[in-house]
């Protein structure tokens, strides 16, 4: 049977399935999003959005629409008795635009999300539950059943699957991909307005004779997201929380706190559990539907928006012939290895955060939290072993592949070259960036453009000192920003993958038609 309804079912409409979605359509691939639940969820979950998320929303063009309702984290600060020690952002030699993390209410993200994928032409088909597939050499075969009372069932031929359905993921089920790792405790969480003059610009921790309490600061007035992980607490009693919550935080802080009675409330067994593969023949598996943890760090949101940008520009190349499906099994190659990392460093955040950390944590506050904050940015997350990395010969300044392009602090991405270039990178190709001081590139500029045509899936920048002609296709780095930034000299080039990340860095034709051929042979 290959005759298709659809190029990709992606099933789940959180924003992982919104984000695969919406990056799907948006580069010509056929796309049907469905959801078993009735409609979009109103109740707060996940909040901290981190550095390396808010670059991939810049690169996407939707910052500016979440930016509004969000607030901007800039330290931790640690309770402990008396003594408050605090910490401010800062991820060393981890340079970005985005030197914080971003509380914004899961709830806003998917609203933002469904209304760029609606733009896109993306209705999300609610109340339509995946039962079963069949998959074979040429496509997937899914039987769905949609509506209440009286459910309707049909069949939908797809050329892939894509899980995006979260922590009980019915297409992980079915393709039989355990799970692997073990539970913890059972935490408390309850949004409230909380009556303190805590910094609202820094997450707090504190502790109680119970347990551990966390406190993340919402952009509503007054507003806090509260984590107590003794889990004590009925949650059908709000009134009694909300005194619970007033009693711990009083006598953490030695001093009154009034917790109005909660907006929301939930408890959590945690899970720390990844699968050993994302990628099961034409159908694969993102977000908490591949791997789950404790929430302490902030992680799920973050890791399954990486998992969906890095997945769909690699889905839509093979499906519009550019490239081979071997291509496909570099999305295990890199992103199982950050799943399986994530558990160790959420494990950690645990621990410390339950009151269970190592003496040396304990002793050395502003350590254990930036260290804390450099793991949940994300911005450490390479791909240096990946099939579509090339190694650097010679490993030098500025980024290196593997890496992302964008380590450039906020001043020089406002600077002309860095504004223009960030513009081009929002595109789907791959981007050959070409470096030369002048207006009108050398022979060796050129690297072999002119005796052999670059790949449809390849868009040529050049970048100059000079200032280019109207009609050119390129940046004019008048102050020398960009070129200073990615340490790259004249008759240098850097091959960008579309999530931005650095495939290759070299000088001159001969480098890059070397690199360009391995590529090719690697499916791309």
């Amino acid at each position: 049977m290959t005759e298709y309804q659809v190029d990709v079912l992606v099933a789940g409409a959180g924003p992982v399935g919104l984000l695969a979605a919406w990056q799907l359509t948006r580069r010509g691939v056929s796309v049907r999003l469905i959801d078993a639940a009735s409609g979009p969820a109103t109740t707060s979950r996940a909040l901290a959005t981190h550095a390396r998320s808010l670059e991939i929303y810049d690169q996407l063009g939707m910052l500016g629409d979440i930016a509004p309702h969000g607030t901007r984290v800039n330290g931790f600060i640690r309770h402990q008795g008396d003594h408050a020690t605090r910490a401010n952002y800062d991820f060393g030699d981890l340079i970005t635009r985005f030197p914080y993390m971003f509380n914004i209410d899961q709830v806003i993200t998917e609203r933002v999300l469904r209304g760029h994928a609606a733009a896109a032409g993306i209705e999300v088909e609610w109340n339509t539950r995946l039962e079963s597939f069949q998959q074979d050499a040429e496509g997937v075969t899914v039987m769905l059943r949609s509506g209440g009372q009286g459910a309707e069932s049909q069949t939908v031929r797809a050329r892939y699957l894509w899980g995006c359905d979260g922590g009980h993921s019915t297409v992980r089920k079915l393709l039989q991909l355990p799970l692997k790792g073990e539970s913890a405790a059972t935490w408390l969480t309850a949004d409230a307005i909380v009556h303190t003059e805590l910094e609202r610009d820094a997450i707090q921790s504190l502790s109680s004779p119970s347990g551990a309490l966390m406190m993340f600061p919402f952009p509503d007035p007054g507003k806090w997201r509260l984590l107590d992980t003794s889990g004590e607490g009925e949650l059908e009693q709000p009134e009694q929380i909300a005194r619970q919550f007033s009693a711990k935080l009083s006598q953490a802080l030695g001093r009154d706190v009034t917790v109005d009675t909660p907006t929301w409330t939930a408890k959590f067994t945690i899970q720390q559990r990844a699968v050993p593969a994302m990628h099961v023949g034409r159908c694969f598996v993102s977000g908490d539907a591949a791997h789950v943890h404790s929430p302490a760090g902030g992680q799920g949101l973050n890791t399954g928006i990486q998992d969906a940008y890095n997945l769909a520009w690699k889905l839509a190349m093979v499906i519009h012939g550019q490239a081979d499906a071997g291509l496909l099994d570099s999305y295990d190659a890199e992103r199982v290895p950050v799943g399986q990392a994530l558990l160790a460093s959420t494990g950690a955040t645990n621990s410390a955060v339950g009151g269970n950390a190592p003496r040396d944590a304990q002793n050395s506050d502003r350590r254990f939290i930036r260290q804390l904050i450099w793991n949940a940015s994300g911005l450490s997350i390479a791909y240096q072993d990946s099939p579509l990395t090339v190694p650097d010969d010679e490993p030098g300044k500025g980024p290196r592949p593997g890496q992302r392009l964008t380590q450039i602090s906020a001043a020089d991405a406002q600077s002309p070259g860095w504004t223009v270039l960030r513009g081009l990178l929002r595109t789907s190709a791959w981007h050959l960036l070409m470096f030369t001081g002048s207006a009108q590139p050398t022979d060796q500029d050129q690297i072999g453009t002119d005796m052999r045509p670059l790949p449809a899936w390849l868009d040529k920048v050049t970048i100059s000192r000079q200032q280019l002609d109207a009609d050119d296709h390129g940046v004019w780095d008048s102050d020398g920003r960009v070129q200073d930034t990615l340490a790259a000299n004249d008759g240098d080039w850097i091959l960008v993958r579309p999530d931005g990340y650095l495939s290759a860095r070299g000088t001159g034709d001969i480098s890059f038609l070397a690199t360009l051929d391995r590529l090719t042979s690697l499916h791309v």
